[in-house]
């Protein structure tokens, strides 16, 4: 199996141009333009800005990778595979021995991969019932995709890679049955991905694997089992369940890949299991508050069209408290001042009592409606754009209704 994308012949000098410009052979469908894309080896993420062909090869401008990294032989390749780099990869054996000393391995992303020796020779080793391979600098490939060992007067010897990484005695023993048990003489790529599924309880599958693995659920690109998926999702409820919800940085769980937990928590919003607003997942219904945040709401609640200075705050655990009540829309404010809810909605309808949409609003104008501070103008000002109800201050001052 190959991934889709380029490999680079060379790079071509542009000094007017900001961008690199690399010449390419193409792997498999290779790219479109505008693409996003990881460069290998190092794992750069980069974005694909012109493509034109030159004879039998392509030209890319390339955003995103400094000229240093686009080397002969480095590829460049949808970052739609499960593509990891590791120093040592578990193999299946063909039967023949391991092969004494270092060898030149090529394969991985491509069938040429590594045809120049970027990453370095291979020292093969047995990690019984498999073989494994080392190499002296991280080795992009993915499971199921085939390396081949190149040597002086032999016939080149083909090897499956079945996990990118280096496994724990007890993993590598339960592999070792769930292979023997699934896995036939001349397996197909999807057998592979299904010997990891039930070795990890999950696993990122590439494009164009087909047939269903049971029990198991597809969400976007992975395969998680039933069981599995079912502790993640309360897991998961129990995370965006605190007071102002939880982001991406907060959604993580020990032994699991983010981007696994992330897929999940979106599938859960289209279900309705969870909302997503502005980065933040919350859990639908009655909020669940703890004393301190109702404690802060009552008080900021009580201030009434004052609000509440920011300066007044005892410390960074306030803050965090009305950010987060913020975020489930119970609180409205936070550059100097912070208002209820109730109290912002009425002073947003005095301001724009009797005006249309288009028409303009002064600094002054503001300020003889509502009275008070100019902070706490600004404040509600402020409140009004993020609703877009008030356009952002124009060269003249003036402010233009929306709705």
């Amino acid at each position: 199996m190959t991934a889709s994308g380029f490999k680079i012949l060379s790079t071509q000098d542009h000094p007017e141009s900001k961008l690199n410009e690399v010449v390419c052979e193409r792997i498999g469908p290779g790219l479109k333009e505008g693409d996003g894309a990881w460069i290998y080896p190092g794992k750069i993420a980069v974005k694909i800005k012109g493509i034109n062909a030159a004879g039998r090869n392509f030209r890319l401008k390339i955003k995103g990778a400094k000229r240093s990294i686009l080397i002969s032989g480095a590829v460049i390749v949808s970052s739609e595979y499960p593509i990891e780099q590791s120093r040592e990869i578990l193999l299946l054996s063909d039967g023949l021995g391991i092969p004494e000393g270092t060898s030149a391995v090529r394969g991985g992303i491509c069938v040429d991969f590594n045809r120049e020796g970027i990453i370095g020779p291979g020292s093969f080793f047995s990690r019984f019932p498999f073989m494994a391979v080392r190499f002296p600098a991280p080795y992009p490939v993915f499971p199921g995709a085939r390396l081949s060992i190149r040597r002086r007067d032999k016939k080149p010897r083909r090897l499956t890679v079945l996990w990118p990484g280096r496994l724990e005695p007890r993993e590598l023993r339960r592999l070792g049955r769930i292979t023997e048990k699934h896995l036939s003489s001349h397996p197909q790529v999807s057998d592979i991905y299904r010997c990891v599924l039930y070795l990890r309880g999950y696993v990122r599958i590439a494009p164009r694997i087909g047939g269903e693995i049971s029990p198991a659920s597809r969400i976007a690109s992975w395969l998680v089992l039933e069981d599995r998926l079912e502790i993640l999702r309360r897991k998961i409820l129990r995370i965006a369940s605190k007071p102002g919800g939880a982001n991406a940085k907060m959604m993580r769980i020990e032994e699991f890949p983010d981007a696994l937990i992330l897929a999940i928590a979106h599938k859960m919003c289209d279900t309705m299991e969870l909302q997503f607003d502005n980065g933040w997942f919350f859990q639908p219904g009655d909020l669940s508050l703890s004393p301190l945040h109702r404690a802060w709401l009552k008080r900021v609640q009580e201030a009434g069209s004052g609000g509440i200075r920011i300066s007044a705050l005892a410390g960074v655990v306030e803050r965090t408290v009305l950010e987060e009540l913020s975020r489930v829309g119970l609180v409205r404010g936070g550059r100097k001042l912070w208002f209820s809810t109730e109290a912002s909605e009425s002073l947003s309808a005095m301001l724009l009592d009797g005006r249309n949409k288009g028409d303009k609003i002064s600094m002054s104008h503001a300020r003889e409606i509502l009275a008070g501070s100019r902070n706490r103008i600004l404040e509600l000002l402020h409140i009004m754009e993020s609703e877009r109800r008030l356009s952002a201050l124009s060269d003249k001052g003036e402010r233009t209704v929306c709705q």
